[in-house]
């Protein structure tokens, strides 16, 4: 009699472990409404006898039962999860075998369980959150960007995660002046320069807080405000979706990013004992190698030559890759800021960003 052949789609578990969590976040932030609805009633004054048995029902039923049903969505995310991950290195452990890989005797060079590595973007200064994502948080616009852009190569979904916006600007402001015509046109026409300039003026103004706040992110290394809150981010998401075995990740930072992930490689090496297989700094004037160093395997900058700001000015020798205007790709339709006009936001459509992570990392 044959043994069962047990084939595992690893794509379609993926997608039931992240359709269980999407589910347990929808059972949560329904509880979370319906409890907001019952306090504004109590504190609305519904009283009487009917009242008080809709509250008991809600509190002793209803919200029991709802907390219990997103436990059993999380313990299912969990379990297949670890399907997945049993599968997988049953496999794996198959294919070592097959290769003559025995017990004290050395395999073929090459690991076949080599996973490429998570990949976490973190920001640069003057952040704008980009409210058309799907993320249950509030994301930087250039590091939702560069995620879909990574997606779109083939990175996979699971493998590249914008972490929760940092730097936000302080001031906003996008006014347009009027728009009257004909003989008020010349009122337009100073209404909308005089417009212009205070956003202008608050640009510059943001750009001025969002250096100060990166300075205080390298001076103060794993102290820093920004610093703490992308590693709790980072821990938290490795919570709630663990590494597979052997994978290990990779941070990437552009701009004043380029600080808080030199920070983070010691944090998430020493309190997580995750592996940091790599620190990549998009135009990053501040990324602290000398932090990252004892930590990151790799150590990479990617600046482009009309970068200004992007420069690596404070550094100590990582590898440094200089993109010469031929490198660039969609260079007529890169961002440009009131301050410098410069090249700094066009890495998050970068084709050499992706040869970098595809030859240092694997993928």
């Amino acid at each position: 009699m044959h043994a069962q052949l047990i084939q595992a789609d690893y794509d379609h578990l993926t997608l039931t472990v992240r359709r269980f969590e999407t589910q347990a976040d929808q059972i949560h932030n329904m509880t979370q409404t319906v409890r907001q609805r019952v306090d504004a009633l109590q504190r609305g004054g519904w009283l009487g006898q009917a009242a008080n048995a809709f509250y008991r029902e809600m509190d002793d039923e209803i919200f029991p039962a709802l907390k219990r049903l997103e436990e059993a969505l999380q313990h299912a995310q969990a379990t297949t999860l670890q399907m997945s991950q049993v599968l997988r290195e049953a496999e794996e452990g198959a294919a070592r075998l097959m290769q003559g890989e025995r017990s004290g005797v050395e395999g073929p060079a090459g690991d076949l369980s080599t996973v490429p590595p998570r990949i976490y973007i973190v920001n640069g200064i003057n952040a704008r959150v980009y409210a058309q994502t799907d993320h249950p948080y509030a994301v930087d616009d250039n590091s939702y960007e560069l995620e879909k852009f990574l997606e779109g190569k083939g990175f996979g979904k699971d493998n590249v995660t914008a972490t929760e916006i940092v730097y936000e600007a302080p001031f906003r402001t996008n006014y347009s002046g009027t728009d009257w015509g004909g003989f008020l046109s010349p009122v337009d026409y100073m209404t909308g320069w005089a417009a212009q300039g205070i956003n202008t003026l608050n640009d510059v103004a943001n750009k001025g807080f969002g250096v100060i706040e990166v300075a205080g992110e390298y001076v103060l290394g794993q102290d820093g405000y920004y610093t703490n809150e992308t590693f709790k981010f980072i821990e938290q998401d490795l919570a709630k979706h663990p590494l597979l075995p052997g994978q290990d990740i990779v941070l990437m930072g552009h701009s004043g990013g380029g600080a808080i992930v030199s920070n983070v490689a010691g944090m998430v090496e020493t309190r997580l004992g995750t592996d940091v297989a790599g620190v990549l700094a998009l135009g990053s004037p501040v990324a602290n190698f000398d932090a990252a160093r004892p930590y990151a395997e790799d150590l990479i900058s990617i600046s482009h030559e009309t970068d200004l700001v992007g420069q690596p000015y404070v550094r100590s020798n990582p590898i440094w890759t200089l993109l010469q205007l031929d490198d660039l790709i969609n260079y007529e339709e890169i961002y440009t800021d009131t301050v410098t006009n410069d090249s700094h936001g066009s890495y998050m459509t970068e084709e050499m960003v992706v040869q970098v992570l595809r030859e240092r990392f694997g993928y």
